[in-house]
């Protein structure tokens, strides 16, 4: 299992925002990615130059907006050679890794 070092902060910022009663806390959101994520998967990480090439390839392919997160991940996985993504918007790992098409798996 692997997991990019941006992930850790996006699952953070949706943890902690979800809409959930009782709310989840900043700590609580903390403690189950440390717990869920951390503790089992190889994180990934990303380096100023990973996200200067993640961003000079979306500027010159035009896209704009969130997809820019799952073009980190795609770097991630094509950093660590990852057999697979697994994910429930694999369109746009298509469209940000086309030629990892065969890797990108919808549960």
């Amino acid at each position: 299992l692997l997991a990019s070092s941006h992930s850790l902060a996006e699952l953070y910022s949706v943890l902690s925002t979800y809409p959930s009663r009782p709310r989840f806390s900043p700590a609580e959101c903390r403690s189950a990615i440390r717990e869920n994520i951390e503790t089992v998967a190889t994180v990934v990480p990303l380096l100023v130059s990973d996200y200067a090439a993640v961003l000079d390839d979306a500027a010159s392919r035009a896209f704009s907006g969130g997809i820019i997160f799952d073009a980190l991940i795609a770097r991630a996985a094509r950093m660590a050679e990852a057999d697979r993504i697994l994910t429930f918007n694999p369109a746009h790992f298509h469209r940000v890794w086309p030629e990892g098409a065969d890797r990108i798996i919808a549960p």
